[in-house]
């Protein structure tokens, strides 16, 4: 998967995590036209549409099921791939 990739590629253990540049976007993640592709301490964040109060997009977690909103603000679209609206 490609957010593994980024996972390894870009490793943190920093809270505000690490923004990835556009032009290092996976193809399948590019595809989408997210606003922000960023790596966190927690997993990869893909925005597709920014809210003043967390916004749109597909949160994929490190490990399991831990991740950084309340449960209720996901559905899994698939095996470990959660899309997030504003909580």
């Amino acid at each position: 998967m490609e957010a593994r990739s980024l996972m390894a590629n870009y490793p943190t253990k920093y809270q505000q995590g690490i923004d990835v540049s556009k032009d290092k976007w996976p193809p399948t993640i590019a595809a989408l036209n997210p606003e922000l592709v960023k790596v966190n301490e927690w997993g990869v964040d893909i925005l597709v549409k920014p809210d003043f109060d967390g916004g749109y997009g597909y949160h994929i977690p490190q490990q399991g099921h831990r991740l950084p909103m309340l449960p209720e603000c996901y559905s899994e679209r698939s095996k470990g791939v959660y899309w997030h609206n504003p909580c």
